[in-house]
């Protein structure tokens, strides 16, 4: 199973649940005054799906998908992920009708949930614009010094580049194992016969992957073969896979361009920790702020003590 193909498989864990998690969301909107939103006119071109009169445009369903992909868009491009994703916002608008076809706006508890789901997007929001925002990249000297000083820390694992043939039952997958074995192109064969759309278009290339990164059945037989040997058909969750290994990398230190990404990640993290204490520090000095922990278990701070005179 290519590396494309296995974050795609677990977007579709991802994609099974958008359900509950937008819904989580969304019950924040419920109980609000329609009427006081301007109706906005939707081009017929871009209605997606229909329930009950709701309209799911496009627009709504790419930012849904953006939001789902991140960084990494092209890795939502599978029509099977798409319909995933179509399907739902279907049972998600269908259950959010259900919703205020019951009136549950009106539970208190719902309204209490609701209450604490605005505080949390809020201060997500704010937390975003005030120091996520503001602390996106890192010095280069600074990312070189960092490394110089770990060196020990950035260690890389044994890779395989490999390239597969995914096909859905045995009996292809052995027909094309003797296509193979009388010479055929693995790459052209590959793009003809694989179901895998992150790496058929490419020849079957998966790219360089560790291991931990690919299904065991996979993992197995690709770390065994040889470099520039074929598999016999593997079973997996996915179907019957042909691999062939192009290249092999043994563990050892990663060098400065290839642990540079881990080291950015890292230092943002840290600085962006750093800026929100020190900017929650500046609120809470300027803020009123009383509690009382001996109601939760907690005793109260002593007063502490005034400093005494010197002795002479």
């Amino acid at each position: 199973m290519s590396k494309k193909l296995s974050s795609k498989i677990k977007w579709i864990a991802v994609i099974g649940g958008v359900t509950v998690t937008v819904i989580a969301a969304s019950f924040v909107a419920i109980g609000q005054d329609k009427e006081k939103e301007p109706a906005t006119a939707i081009n017929a071109k871009d209605v997606l799906a229909e329930v009950n009169g709701k309209k799911i445009t496009l627009t709504e369903f790419n930012a849904q998908m953006m939001k789902l992909a991140g960084e990494q868009p092209a890795q939502m491009d599978s029509p099977m992920l798409k319909q995933k994703l179509l399907d739902g916002m279907v049972k998600e608008t269908l259950l959010m009708q259900e919703a205020e076809k019951q009136g549950l706006e009106k539970d208190p508890e719902v309204q209490k949930n609701i209450e604490q789901a605005k505080q949390q997007i809020l201060v997500r929001a704010l937390v975003e614009r005030e120091v996520m925002d503001k602390i996106k990249s890192v010095d280069e000297a600074e990312l070189k010094a960092f490394y110089d000083a770990n060196k020990s820390q950035f260690q890389t694992s044994e890779k395989v580049r490999a390239l597969h043939i995914l096909v859905k039952t045995k009996a292809e997958a052995d027909a094309i194992k003797v296509q193979l074995d009388k010479g055929g192109d693995f790459a052209k064969l590959a793009q003809e016969k694989s179901i895998d759309p992150g790496s058929a278009a490419n020849g079957g290339d998966l790219g360089f992957f560790a291991k931990g990164e690919m299904v065991p059945e996979f993992e197995k037989s690709a770390f065994s073969l040889s470099t520039g040997k074929i598999s016999a058909p593997i079973k997996s969750q996915f179907g019957y896979h042909i691999i062939k290994v192009e290249e092999k990398k043994p563990s050892g230190p990663m060098g400065f361009v290839e642990a540079k990404q881990y080291i950015e990640r890292r230092l943002i993290g840290q600085k962006q920790r750093e800026k929100l204490e020190s900017w929650l520090a500046a609120l809470e000095k300027t803020a009123k702020i009383t509690t009382h922990p001996e109601l939760i278990g907690i005793p109260p701070m002593p007063e502490p003590k005034p400093a005494e005179p010197l002795k002479k």
